[in-house]
């Protein structure tokens, strides 16, 4: 009798540790929104939530198709993350760590906004995302980023939206024309306080935009994005004192040209020549 008691006490207690880490599991699983990136597979994914490719491919069959071994990068997925934390279990899982020493800008998934003083490396491991990733993300051919400018974070749980107007609508933005005729203009432009200057250019598709900047204080980094936010690829001499740089312009339609100071200036004003050329 006190044997079967034993055994009947046991397994009471099973059933209590049992239910207890069930409801404890339970209650730490959350759901994420996973976009698919390229080179992602179901079971990668599963692994990275502590969860199977098959419970993935169940609660996603329609999104995912007839084809589980099939997944197209942008598709949107519904994760259980069994690992009890933000952003999966291993430190690679893409989720805003929060603000930290040079990743100091507002984040409004899936977008960043770059604010002064950000570096790329320091914005990648805010979010756990290679800086390599961050540039094929958002089109970028070098790792200079620009005080206001808006990045997509590949893999940050929100499906791809339209990013929000470039450039910010201040005071500092001014549109460029030229006169009949002519296929150059030119500007004196001034940089105060650190705030980047922009300007909006009209062109067609297949004509080239040629930029030369020349300054009076610190250097400048020029960059070119078109209304989608796109940032186009530059060739020639960026980043220096003074800069020549083309493009072919892949659309008809307005670009947006940032000009923006590779170091904080030392002086509250820093003036610079400006020069297009659209042909």
């Amino acid at each position: 009798m006190i044997r079967k008691l034993t055994i009947i006490t046991f397994a009471l207690t099973l059933a209590v540790i049992g239910f207890a880490l069930t409801s404890q599991t339970a209650s730490a699983q959350t759901y994420e929104t996973v976009v698919v990136q390229r080179g992602d597979t179901l079971a990668k994914i599963g692994a990275r939530y502590c969860t199977s490719w098959q419970e993935i491919y169940r609660m996603n069959q329609a999104a995912i198709g007839p084809n589980p071994s099939r997944l197209n990068p942008g598709t949107v997925l519904t994760v259980p993350n069994r690992c009890g934390s933000p952003g999966g279990g291993q430190p690679g899982g893409v989720y805003d760590r929060g603000p930290r020493n040079h990743a100091t800008g507002a984040y409004q998934a899936p977008y960043y906004r770059v604010a002064w003083g950000d570096t790329l490396t320091s914005i990648g491991q805010r979010f756990g995302v290679s800086v390599t990733a961050l540039k094929q993300a958002n089109r970028m051919t070098s790792n200079t980023v620009y005080v206001g400018q808006t990045l997509l974070i590949p893999g940050a749980g929100q499906p791809p939206a339209r990013p929000p107007t470039q450039p910010p609508a201040q005071p500092n933005v001014e549109r460029v024309t030229f006169d009949p005729g002519a296929i150059a203009a030119y500007r004196t432009g001034t940089i105060q306080n650190g705030v980047n200057k922009y300007y909006v250019l009209a062109a067609r598709a297949g004509q080239v935009m040629e930029i030369n900047t020349r300054t009076h204080g610190e250097a400048l980094q020029i960059t070119v994005t078109d209304a989608r936010g796109r940032v186009m690829g530059l060739n020639g001499e960026n980043g220096g004192l003074a800069n020549n740089l083309w493009f072919t312009l892949p659309a008809s339609g307005d670009y947006y040209v940032t000009v923006a100071p590779t170091t904080p200036p030392e002086s509250p004003s820093l003036t610079f020549d400006i020069t297009f050329v659209i042909q």
